[in-house]
């Protein structure tokens, strides 16, 4: 326990969970996050709003503890999915990984107080949810000695299971499949294959929910929040933790405490079994021995330096798979994943028959319609990749061979963002595929969303590139920190978040004045995306003097 106590500290002040690169003042830090806090605000009330009125809904059928069950199986699913990528870095592909293994520890020590550092990591998207959660429960239902204890214990340990789940899951890939055993092809085409069967199993999962959909009638029909007996076959622990919540029952919370336990036995006996030799050479990478002929090296002397160097910079996103996985990946997958709800919510209706291309055109100012949501999908698509927002970042400690090369940082910077640009746009832009196989509209509308969505694209883009270079967070144990340990890219998802939201909120109440709005929202991006490009200038050159 001693080992084990020790590990944990020693991982924690080591920077497991930090989110700067140490050289940040510790009012500038407490300031950051203060404006996180205040950014957060509005999707924490959001949050507290659904739970409050869906609590006071739902009471009125009789099921309001059926929301329980939502709130904990959603923070477990999430979890779930985000600990795919997470896992595999903290347990295999860290730098302490080889001082660790030739220490006298044993295998389930080291996995516990990694599990522990995972754990912590989750506990703030929990509390996101889960105290908006509970305190509409009390505003709605009351307040209970009982129930706020149970609340307290399942909070602390609702994480465990998920990342079990996953940990389990990466120690027999990690340990039954060779070809895995290397980080690059691990992370690479593992990711997709964990990713993609991820993304399945949860669509499973709803489907596997609603299979006896007569079952589900009738115990909504009978009240008495007899929902709240439905769980799922991955989370098993859902409805005992949502009943012993709800009743402030203490024999559902040992139930639910059982099922955590029995997740953490299963969870050691692999890391005993497993852990050891799917660890042993986890830190190798592959390398290539190609070399260039002089024909090749002639050919590289006609491309202009920009091209050059995006081209490299693509190249470095592809090729190491912790960027791919969190950056390139994300941004492809998010297409077919609205493309597969949007499929799954129509449920085989064929909406030619109801929006036909008569109906569309009769739409006065159709267009600006279309370029305002343009906008919406630009600003969300611009910044959920986080490509620009750690394009320095991931420079780590060789940022300094910025410095050397005969290229201006300010050119390097633009062909950093220009990626960013790149593969935002070309995401955004494949939506548009399904959207003409559910409908039948003029082909110019998807000029204008291709013009609208780069827009706000580039002005982004140009906005993560200039947080990065003026806080870039440079020092880092392992790649995937770059990317989700970084604050640059948390401030650059709020952005398009807020962006989108706003684009969202003036098509809502202004409809009738969307001519206006539509000109006012281009050229408002358009003057600060000027502005922002003279501002990556001038950041640029402050950079060289901080490296």
């Amino acid at each position: 326990m001693r080992k084990f106590w020790t590990l944990m500290r020693v991982q924690l002040k080591s920077g497991a969970i930090a989110t700067t690169d140490g050289t940040t003042k510790q009012w500038k830090k407490l300031l950051l996050y203060l404006v996180l806090l205040v950014c957060m605000l509005p999707t924490l009330v959001l949050i507290a709003m659904l739970f409050y009125y869906g609590f006071d809904y739902m009471r009125l059928l009789d099921q309001a503890g059926y929301l329980m069950n939502v709130g904990f199986l959603m923070t477990a699913v999430i979890i779930f999915l985000f600990s795919i990528f997470a896992i595999p870095s903290v347990y295999y592909f860290s730098k302490d990984i080889d001082h660790l293994l030739v220490l006298p520890i044993k295998p389930e020590v080291i996995l516990t107080s990694k599990l522990a550092v995972c754990i912590v990591y989750e506990y703030l998207f929990a509390a996101a949810v889960l105290v908006p959660m509970y305190i509409s429960f009390v505003l709605q239902i009351g307040f209970s000695f009982l129930s706020f204890l149970c609340f307290l214990v399942i909070f602390l340990t609702l994480p465990i299971y998920p990342l079990v789940l996953s940990s389990v899951l990466t120690m027999v890939i990690m340990r039954f499949v060779p070809f895995f055993n290397n980080r690059d092809r691990f992370n690479l085409i593992g990711g997709i294959i964990v990713v993609a069967a991820a993304l399945g199993l949860s669509f499973w999962m709803q489907t596997m929910e609603t299979e006896d959909m007569s079952a589900v009638l009738m115990a909504l029909m009978d009240g008495n929040n007899s929902l709240m007996q439905f769980g799922t076959m991955l989370f098993p622990f859902v409805p005992s933790a949502a009943l012993s919540c709800f009743h402030g029952d203490l024999l559902q919370l040992l139930l639910y405490l059982g099922i955590t336990a029995i997740s953490l036995v299963v969870f050691l006996i692999c890391g005993k079994l497993l852990y050891f030799k799917g660890a042993i050479g986890g830190s190798e990478t592959s390398h290539s021995r190609h070399t260039f002929d002089q024909k090749q090296l002639s050919e590289s002397r006609h491309h202009s330096v920009f091209r050059t160097y995006l081209i490299k910079e693509f190249k470095i996103l592809f090729r190491t798979p912790v960027f791919f996985t969190n950056c390139v990946l994300t941004a492809l997958l998010m297409p077919i994943i609205l493309t597969v709800a949007v499929y799954t919510s129509l449920q085989g209706m064929d909406l030619r028959a109801f929006i036909t291309p008569q109906l569309l055109e009769s739409i006065p100012n159709l267009w600006c319609y279309v370029l305002v949501i343009s906008f919406l999908v630009g600003s969300f698509m611009g910044g959920i990749n986080m490509i620009s927002s750690t394009a320095i970042s991931r420079e780590g400690t060789n940022a300094y061979f910025m410095k050397f090369i005969p290229v201006p940082v300010e050119t390097q910077a633009f062909a950093k963002a220009a990626c960013g640009i790149i593969i935002s746009a070309v995401s955004g832009w494949l939506l548009l595929i399904p959207l003409h196989l559910v409908l039948s509209y003029p082909i110019y509308l998807d000029l204008i969303f291709v013009v609208g969505s780069l827009v706000s694209v580039i002005m982004t883009n140009l906005f993560g590139i200039l947080i990065d270079l003026l806080r870039p967070k440079l020092v880092w144990e392992q790649e995937a920190a770059a990317v989700k340990q970084n604050l640059n890219g948390v401030i650059s998802i709020l952005l398009s978040f807020l962006l989108a939201a706003v684009c969202f909120g003036l098509l809502y109440i202004g409809w009738d004045q969307v001519l206006l709005i539509a000109i006012g929202l281009l050229v408002i991006q358009i003057v600060l995306s000027f502005l922002l490009y003279v501002g990556v200038k001038r950041a640029g050159t402050r950079l060289l003097s901080q490296i």
